[in-house]
Parts: structure tokens; C-alpha cells; sequence
């Protein structure tokens, strides 16, 4: 689980720069100064927009997953011990007979 999601916020933190990447392509062709048209204003808000939610949710992502991975509980071990016992009747008495393996 931890793997599938750093896997994720791989992918929202590529996500991310690809959209932060289109809006600042689009402010720098498509704004001279602090003037831009309404329409370019529309798409680079939407794309900055979109860049911000993917660095949050990539680096949440990534970060959850991180952990899950690092703390995540080890393989446990468990140790197996048998210890057998039986009583034995022989000639001269009784007793028991113990033995074990692990």
C-alpha cells in the first residue's frame, strides 16, 4: 500500500510541475507587463490552480506512503517449539519421557 501510494504523489508532484510549467509558459507569451487579456488570465489561473492542488496532493501522497514504507511492522519471526512428553511403563516402574524440537 505504502509503494502504491508514493506511486501516486509521484505522479500528482509530475502533474504539478506540468501545469505550473504551462502557466508561466502562458503568462510570459501571453502578458507583456502586468496587462494580460481576459481569456489568458482565465486559463493561466486554471492551470496555476490545477499545479497547486497537485504539489499539495502529490506531496501528501508521497509523504503518506513514505511512511507506510519506513514504519511500516517487520516479517514476524514467530518460533516454533514442540516439547513432547509421554509416560513410559517399564519392568521396574514408571515415568515420563520428554523431548522436543524446534
Amino acid at each position: 500500500m505504502g509503494w502504491a501510494l508514493g506511486g501516486a504523489g509521484v505522479a500528482g508532484l509530475a502533474v504539478a510541475t506540468v501545469f505550473g510549467v504551462i502557466a508561466a509558459v502562458d503568462k510570459s507569451d501571453d502578458c507583456t507587463g502586468s496587462v494580460c487579456n481576459r481569456g489568458t488570465v482565465a486559463g493561466i489561473k486554471s492551470a496555476a490552480l490545477a499545479s497547486d492542488v497537485g504539489w499539495i496532493s502529490g506531496g501528501v501522497l508521497l509523504a503518506s506512503g513514505a511512511a507506510l514504507v519506513l514504519f511500516a511492522p517487520g516479517a514476524r519471526h514467530e518460533v516454533t517449539a514442540i516439547v513432547k512428553v509421554a509416560p513410559a511403563i517399564t519392568a521396574s516402574g514408571g515415568g515420563l519421557i520428554a523431548g522436543g524440537s524446534s
